[in-house]
């Protein structure tokens, strides 16, 4: 039942991301097209280990005890707990389509997102579309 907390925002914003025809992560898997979510998938534990060495030098600080998982860590994180941040990384991608359409309505204009791969372009509506590279693949 942990696993569920930490995956329940993504089980939630995704579909409904897709009925709104905006980009979905499981939508695109069914496709076969996994790159946006490898992508995040993977930056969720980069992101993770440097937010963990921050915190293993803070003054004040998370310290991690789990019971049977204890016995490793990388900082003050156990290493199975790197693992959650991969449905994090997935959750902050599907917020993140969520949210920008919400945030150009009240600025009743589009949002454009700068990425090494491109350019990606959310309007009031929720669309996107990409102006370089892979950035807005759906």
């Amino acid at each position: 039942a942990f696993g569920l907390i930490w995956t329940s925002l993504f089980f939630l914003l995704d579909p409904i991301n897709h009925w709104l025809g905006r980009s979905s992560l499981l939508y695109e898997a069914i496709r076969g097209r996994l790159g946006i979510a490898l992508a995040f998938g993977i930056a969720g534990p980069i992101c993770g280990f440097f937010w963990e060495g921050w915190n293993y030098w803070a003054t004040v600080k998370w310290v991690y005890n789990v019971p049977f998982v204890s016995q490793l860590h990388l900082f003050e994180m156990p290493l199975p707990g790197y693992l959650g941040y991969i449905p994090f990384g997935l959750e902050a991608y599907t917020a993140t389509v969520f949210v920008l359409p919400m945030l150009a309505l009240l600025a009743r204009r589009e949002l454009i997102l700068e990425a090494p791969a491109g350019r990606m372009i959310v309007n009031a509506r929720g669309q996107s579309r990409g102006t370089g590279g892979d950035v807005a693949a759906h």
